[in-house]
């Protein structure tokens, strides 16, 4: 049996538009492969927060290669912690994953959250871990 090269260039565009799908929204890394180092997307490995941010503030200390894993950063973390939000009128309301309209709650992880850096995600305040820290204006104790 014969494929006609209209079905074989048909799949081919299709497969490239799952791929692009896949890729970051900035530097274009695949799943499984490093963020470009100017890229807004990658994550500080030492602080969960932006990596581009770090450099902008002079904070010394080695950022990583955050890994593009084909989710937005925190929305595995948000996603486990059982975090979810929906819109409504104006801004968001927190509501559970099944309801209509429901998305991870990536912004409650800097709020409610604490970033461990030995397992590079995010964790309740109150997980035991000597790599945690504190958010910003929170106390280590």
């Amino acid at each position: 049996m014969e494929l006609d090269s209209a079905r074989i260039g048909e799949a081919e565009r299709r497969m490239d538009q799952i791929e692009d799908a896949l890729r970051c929204g900035d530097c274009i890394a695949l799943p499984g492969e490093p963020h470009a180092e100017a890229c807004d997307i990658a994550r500080c490995l030492w602080t969960g927060g932006q990596r581009f941010s770090c450099s902008l503030s002079g904070e010394d200390h080695d950022c990583g290669k955050d890994i593009w894993t084909g989710q937005w950063p925190g929305e595995a973390d948000a996603i486990r912690l059982g975090w979810h939000c929906r819109r409504k009128d104006i801004g968001y309301e927190s509501c559970a994953p099944d309801d209509p309209g429901a998305l991870p709650d990536i912004n409650r992880l800097f709020t409610d959250a604490r970033w461990n850096r030995a397992e590079h995600r995010w964790e309740l305040p109150d997980t035991p871990s000597d790599q945690s820290q504190p958010l910003s204006g929170q106390s280590a104790g």
